[in-house]
């Protein structure tokens, strides 16, 4: 395995590499089936779970397509071999607790989130609320978005967001910044969609726990819900990059936004106040700051705001909040038949704040 980590794969072998070690993980979950004691003392049993594997297996197969349709065809870097290999020694490959968003796991989650119609059952609304306040509707003091102005997404993981945005402000110059490889894949993949649906994924083939039947681990989604190519054009540029980390010039380039966005964000820094600042410096003067999302930072033992607290903080550096934060549900998508889900049914607050001119 060292000799694997000292060469970082391609994304589209990465991902097919943890792949394979989940299909090795499973084939360790079933290996009992094979011993004939168990099959003779309970056969109906180890039928039943025969069954089940075999299922199990076809939505991997489908995975297996919808990662090759999505990212491309991987490299063979001894996948079929590894499928013996148990999924956590696959994970320096690909997403350790420093870059999570390029784990497996979390693509296909935000896939499920971001572009299914399950997904915009659960988290449209938050995404209207964002665009309204952009557009200056319900703010206690000035005006929103002005026409051809430019709006900054952080952190926009698989663009659906910045693509709303985009689409609803006409004449807007839209950029999302996202730093995981994987995630922006994804993204740039359902933008070019002309057709709804066309992707079919397992997203909790992972999940081997807190089952009530197997519909909760084999259940399908069909992606996208919309089809971006097949709708009118709209301004919206992608980048790579952690906007805590920009070169001089980069961080250059985006200052004098109009507003910025930070949806399901903030907490996946490592350092709030830095970014607080850093937001108020890519706005130009009376910009607007949109807040939506959680703080379940995943940063601990760094520091943690509160709600009220981020509120302060905000204030202090010169982003002052038009009104009270307001909190929405915005969960991901439930399991079907899932018990002590690991999908978070999440409330979100949403705050906007001014930058002083």
């Amino acid at each position: 395995m060292q000799l694997l980590r000292s060469v970082r794969p391609p994304l589209a072998t990465r991902l097919a590499l943890q792949h394979a070690a989940l299909l090795g993980g499973m084939s360790h979950e079933f290996a009992a089936l094979d011993e004939p004691e168990l099959q003779q003392s309970l056969p109906r049993h180890c039928a039943t779970m025969k069954t089940y594997q075999a299922e199990l297996l076809a939505c991997g197969a489908a995975n297996s397509a919808a990662l090759a349709t999505v990212f491309g065809r991987a490299e063979n870097h001894g996948a079929d071999r590894l499928r013996s290999v148990v999924w956590p020694w696959l994970e320096p490959l690909a997403g350790t607790a420093e870059d999570e968003y390029e784990h497996l796991g979390s693509v296909w989650r935000h896939m499920a989130r971001d572009w299914t119609a399950g997904g915009a059952a659960q988290t449209g609304h938050l995404r209207a609320e964002v665009l309204r306040l952009l557009r200056g509707e319900g703010l206690a003091s000035g005006a929103g978005v002005p026409p051809g102005g430019e709006v900054l997404v952080l952190g926009c993981g698989q663009a659906r967001l910045a693509w709303t945005i985009a689409s609803g402000l006409p004449g807007a110059r839209v950029t999302g910044l996202e730093a995981s490889e994987a995630q922006l894949s994804a993204a740039n993949f359902f933008l070019q969609c002309a057709e709804e649906e066309r992707l079919a994924f397992h997203p909790f083939l992972d999940e081997p726990r807190s089952n009530l039947h197997a519909a909760a681990r084999t259940a399908a989604l069909a992606a996208p819900d919309i089809a971006p190519a097949a709708l009118p054009r709209v301004s919206l540029e992608l980048r790579r990059g952690d906007f805590l980390q920009l070169s001089p010039s980069g961080e250059e380039a985006l200052r004098g936004s109009d507003a910025v966005v930070t949806s399901f964000f903030l907490d996946c820094v490592p350092a709030v106040a830095d970014s607080l600042r850093s937001i108020h410096a890519l706005l130009r003067p009376g910009g607007l700051w949109v807040f939506a999302g959680p703080l379940a930072y995943h940063c601990w033992p760094q520091l943690c705001p509160t709600l009220d607290q981020l509120v302060g903080l905000a204030s202090e550096v010169g982003l002052t909040p038009l009104g009270e934060p307001r909190l929405l549900p915005a969960g991901y998508v439930q399991r079907p038949g899932g018990f002590g889900a690991h999908e978070h049914a999440w409330t979100a607050a949403v705050l906007v704040c001014r930058r002083g001119e």
